[in-house]
């Protein structure tokens, strides 16, 4: 049986997100330690942010860049393509780094 679509998929996620007045699209589903929803995608494992950072983002499968919150988005299961954005290692180390400070 092969893969579902990738229109599958994101209603299949819908389905298993609560999407806040602001505009948030919060995972219900798994979760890793961190607070991230965790999916599995065209058989990996992986965070549903980079999942959508692949769909919607232009993300490669592949690379070493990383999913990414905006400032505005307090949520680590939000996988909004609006709330995202690509970025490196480094962009992850200062985002985390700030938001620490703020909490």
């Amino acid at each position: 049986m092969g893969q579902p679509s990738d229109e599958i998929r994101v209603k299949k996620w819908k389905e298993k997100s609560t999407i806040t007045p602001d505009g948030h699209w919060r995972y219900n589903g798994a979760h890793s330690k961190s607070g991230h929803g965790q999916i599995s995608f065209k058989m990996t494992q992986m965070k549903i942010s980079r999942a959508s950072a692949i769909l919607f983002l232009g993300l490669s499968r592949f690379s070493n860049l990383h999913a990414l919150h905006k400032d505005s988005c307090p949520y680590p299961d939000c996988w909004n393509p609006d709330c995202l954005y690509i970025g490196t290692e480094s962009d992850n180390r200062r985002d985390f780094f700030r938001r620490l400070r703020r909490s």
